[in-house]
């Protein structure tokens, strides 16, 4: 009797693991920009297991992941798409958890559905839907990690929800304590790295936010510990332009600005066709390169591409580039003003727009203490790395060593 308990557990842990993989193939295609061969992944694995509740929220991926990289009407259509599929995986997400409470992957499909029904509603401007979906999947995952911590892809959209929410200006914050969106951005990294060396299916998406977060806002994170990953999913998604935007930046923070714009150049030349609007987040992405090593002059000649959009940035880097050259007094003038733009917008004679918050909060920090330039960073030989589905991690097999 027991033999053949054993022999059923392990024929329904293999099923599960074969699931798994097939899954984590139409995410890493997802995330080539594949979308053609993901969709043809997902009806596979929709064919070969009907009841696999993950399918819903892999194919409504699609038409986000369709929509991230879309321009114009296609853009449009591709998050109407969304919303309608994610509608549909939501309802029945609902409807099998009314028949099987106890099922952990309906559960793990409705929390992450609902978060993503919220970032399409933040797409159509629609605050108080965003706000409905992200409380519900909160709370949707954080009852299921409660009960089954061991549900590694769960921490993926937790550590987002959690690094969002806790990434609101402070001027903001009575408002997320208001409306009960309040988050931990710290618990928000340890939960994307977590996701990221554990999680079977979407370790790849915790990674692009983990290395996002540690790109756009350094001071909160060690970007030079996930150089190594940077590098990795990179040489895994060259097709991907999040990737190499983040990578270049965690280059600049950790000292190897060569490198940096060498992936710049790459960039260049790989995205623009497919992506014509991606010249100013290039040009933006290659800005902050100069700064790190004092090249003024070549900020100077950056100086028309941002006249008439992302000024702030631009300002941003001409004051740190006096830092690094020493020139204390004139990057605290500069610091100073884009402060004062913030909270003066209708009386600055040089910000037309007023300053993006995380420039701001950059020159708070400056203004404290002076950027300097990066050193190259050692790398640590035990570096975060992306999951390898099909290798278990640590705590699968602890679990299947377990017999649960």
């Amino acid at each position: 009797m027991f033999l053949l308990a054993g022999v059923l557990l392990f024929s329904m842990q293999g099923v599960a693991w074969a699931n798994d993989l097939l899954a984590r193939k139409g995410a890493d295609q997802l995330l080539r920009l594949e979308f053609d061969n993901a969709e043809k992944t997902f009806a596979r694995l929709q064919k070969e297991n009907p009841d696999f509740p993950l399918v819903g929220f892999l194919r409504a991926s699609i038409y986000w992941g369709k929509a991230e990289a879309g321009q114009g009407d296609e853009r449009r259509a591709a998050w109407n798409e969304a919303q309608r599929q994610l509608e549909k995986t939501i309802a029945r997400s609902e409807e099998m958890l009314k028949k099987d409470p106890s099922n952990v992957y309906w559960r793990l499909n409705l929390g992450m559905s609902q978060f993503f029904m919220g970032r399409v509603h933040v797409e159509f401007n629609n605050i108080f839907s965003v706000i409905k979906y992200a409380r519900a999947s909160r709370d949707t995952l954080r009852n299921l990690i409660k009960a089954h911590p061991d549900m590694e892809d769960a921490y993926f959209v937790l550590g987002m929800y959690e690094y969002i929410a806790g990434s609101v200006p402070r001027g903001l914050k009575w408002l997320t304590y208001l409306l009960d969106i309040s988050g931990d951005r710290d618990l928000g990294i340890s939960y994307l790295e977590r996701a990221t060396a554990h999680a079977r299916i979407m370790a790849p998406e915790a990674a692009r936010m983990l290395l996002a977060a540690a790109a756009l806002q350094p001071e909160y994170t060690d970007p030079c510990k996930y150089l190594p990953l940077s590098r990795q999913t990179v040489a895994l998604y060259p097709e991907n332009p999040h990737f190499s935007g983040a990578n270049q930046l965690i280059l600049v923070h950790c000292g190897y600005p060569d490198e940096a714009l060498k992936e710049n150049r790459r960039a260049f030349a790989a995205f623009l066709e497919r992506f014509p609007d991606m010249t100013a987040p290039l040009n933006l992405v290659k800005l902050q390169v100069y700064p790190a090593i004092g090249a003024m002059e070549k900020i100077e000649e950056m100086a028309p591409l941002f006249a008439k959009k992302d000024y702030a940035h631009w300002y941003l880097a001409k004051a740190q580039t006096y830092d690094v050259n020493k020139q204390r007094n004139k990057a605290k003038r500069m610091y100073r003003e884009i402060v004062f733009a913030a909270d003066n917008p209708d009386d600055s004679s040089i910000f037309w727009d007023t300053p993006p918050d995380f420039v701001v909060e950059k020159a708070e920090l400056y203004l404290k203490a002076p950027y300097k330039r990066p050193v190259p960073a050692a790398i640590s030989g035990n570096a975060l790395r992306l999951n390898d589905p099909a290798k278990p991690s640590k705590p699968i097999q602890a679990q299947r060593a377990a017999g649960n």
